[in-house]
Formats: structure tokens, C-alpha cells, sequence
């Protein structure tokens, strides 16, 4: 795998002692220093990790911005990972992974600026009902209606990589990793 889930991953103490920078992604590093080391990040079937959704799409939306550009960041910092000559299939994965992932919401907005020249109408018509979308979802305090969940979080996602990408080249200490605040999951007791 290119990156570990902060909520549940292992490291090699003697990777994890290695200094970080603070604006790092601790996480996303851990798979990449894995590499540089000769070692391989894998994913364990049997780990078992409950993390509860942020209570608001804002909350989630702040998380998303952060968590992007901090993995921007972190990238940079191990930028020669991406050279496939060196690095092979493990370099592939990180161009398909994560910077194809950064860089699809800029494909879209070309896409959409394309279908806006060639239908006006049609594309000012899609623009509202994914402003429309977004702001139904931001406006009811984060709360979505079940029927525009998805549409509404794939707008979040795609907004926030956005965001983020914009804010990156002079990010610096701004992208310091704080907790989402979240709801408590469930008890035993209570389900």
C-alpha cells in the first residue's frame, strides 16, 4: 500500500523514530519511508478499525482540505518515490493513487468549462445543481438528506482537493494535523 490510516497502523520503531517535519503527514510518511528503507507497507485483513463520520460535512470538509494538503506535502518531501525507473510499480502507484486523485478535480472543472463551450445551457444547468447540491448540504448544518449523501460528499471531495491544491504552495505550518472532533461510536450496551 502508498499510505497507512492514521487511525490504525503499525510502524518499525526505528522508521518511526526518524524526524518529521510537522506539517507531515506521520501516516502517509510511514509507507513512504517504508520504501525508501527496503521494506513494504502491506494491509492487514485482520485489523478491525471503527472510526466514526465527522458530525458535519464542514467538519468533514475542514478534515479533507487538511488531509490533502498535508499528503501534498508529505509527498513532496519524498518526491523521488515517484520516479518509476528507480522505483517501479511501487512510483505507478503513487502517480495513480494520489496525484491522479489530487489532480481529477482540475480535469473536471476543464470538462466541465469544455461542456459549458459546447452546450451553454446544459453545463450552467449541471453547475447549479452541484452548487445546488453543495449547498443544501452546507446550509442544513452539515446534515444531508440520505438522498444527496453521495452527491453531495463526491462535491465536498472534489471542492476540497481543490482548496487544497490552491493552497499548497504556501501552506507551511497552516497544515498541522488536529483532530476531527466526532461523535462517540455506539456501546455494546447501547446497540
Amino acid at each position: 500500500i502508498v499510505g497507512a490510516s492514521g487511525s490504525c497502523y503499525a510502524i518499525l520503531a526505528s522508521l518511526h523514530r526518524l524526524p518529521l517535519a510537522g506539517d507531515l503527514s506521520r501516516d502517509f510518511a510511514a509507507a513512504l519511508r517504508a520504501r525508501e528503507h527496503g521494506y513494504r507497507a502491506v494491509s492487514v485483513d485482520d485489523a478491525i478499525c471503527s472510526v466514526p463520520r465527522a458530525s458535519s460535512l464542514q467538519r468533514e470538509y475542514r478534515r479533507k482540505v487538511r488531509t490533502i494538503l498535508r499528503g501534498m506535502r508529505t509527498l513532496a518531501a519524498h518526491g523521488g518515490l515517484l520516479n518509476p525507473f528507480r522505483h517501479g510499480l511501487f512510483a505507478w502507484m503513487l502517480w495513480s493513487h494520489k496525484v491522479a486523485r489530487w489532480a481529477l478535480p482540475w480535469a473536471g472543472l476543464a470538462a466541465l468549462g469544455a461542456f459549458g463551450a459546447l452546450w451553454p445551457r446544459a453545463a450552467v444547468a449541471l453547475a447549479a445543481a452541484l452548487a445546488g447540491i453543495a449547498a443544501v448540504a452546507w446550509l442544513r448544518d452539515g446534515r444531508v438528506p440520505r438522498v444527496l449523501g453521495i452527491p453531495a460528499w463526491a462535491v465536498l471531495s472534489t471542492v476540497a482537493a481543490i482548496h487544497a491544491s490552491v493552497r499548497a504552495p504556501g501552506a507551511g505550518q497552516s497544515a498541522i494535523w488536529e483532530p476531527t472532533r466526532r461523535d462517540a461510536p455506539p456501546t455494546a450496551e447501547a446497540t
